[in-house]
């Protein structure tokens, strides 16, 4: 996943985190801008980083958190993914009118969790109704139908009940076992010193 940042091309989202930590820790007293504070708390939203997300929500002044309403509306996503309320974060991330680079991150992160509420209901249910699936998914039952039919599900005669087939899991990625070993390595030398 990339996003594009004013003036430095298109760069990875990990490689972006990475930055924003560095930048506060390096500036004055620790603040940032309300806009980078707004990427900074999506980022860790689309990378299922919670306790990051709410230890930044805690040091974030008070007078940026009262001035920003997309930071709010940020953390009521977060709010919503700390409590498990599945259909709460499709809402939260409808229900605001994102800027810029913000909009991509929450775009992402509609989708990953969309993904992982697929494979939720997948390994859950054998049946479900397609109004529970709906507000799972955070769409209407005509939009959840559809989507059912392309993941190849059964859709019962009366359109009202759906049986969920597993997901094929996608073959291991191959691990690099020369660079696991070498931070393995880095990591034992650290604690030794």
């Amino acid at each position: 996943m990339d996003v594009s940042v004013s003036g430095a091309g298109a760069i990875n989202y990990e490689d972006r985190l990475l930055m924003i930590e560095q930048q506060e820790l390096e500036s004055q007293q620790g603040h940032l801008p309300p806009e980078i504070y707004c990427e900074f708390i999506a980022l860790y939203l689309l990378q299922g980083d919670l306790n990051n997300c709410k230890l930044l929500w805690k040091r974030i002044p008070t007078e940026v958190k009262a001035d920003c309403a997309e930071l709010a509306s940020l953390w009521e996503i977060g709010k919503c993914l700390l409590k498990r309320d599945l259909s709460g974060v499709f809402q939260k991330c409808n229900g605001h009118a994102w800027s810029g680079v913000t909009q991509n991150i929450v775009d992402d992160l509609k989708c990953k969790h969309k993904e992982k509420c697929i494979d939720l209901i997948c390994k859950t249910y054998s049946t479900i109704t397609a109004e529970s699936a709906a507000s799972i998914l955070g769409c209407s039952v005509d939009e959840c139908l559809t989507l059912s039919a392309q993941l190849g599900w059964e859709i019962e005669q009366d359109r009202k009940t759906l049986r969920p087939t597993k997901q094929q899991r996608k073959a291991n990625v191959s691990i690099d076992n020369e660079s696991h070993l070498q931070k393995l390595t880095q990591y034992i030398s650290f604690l030794e010193t």
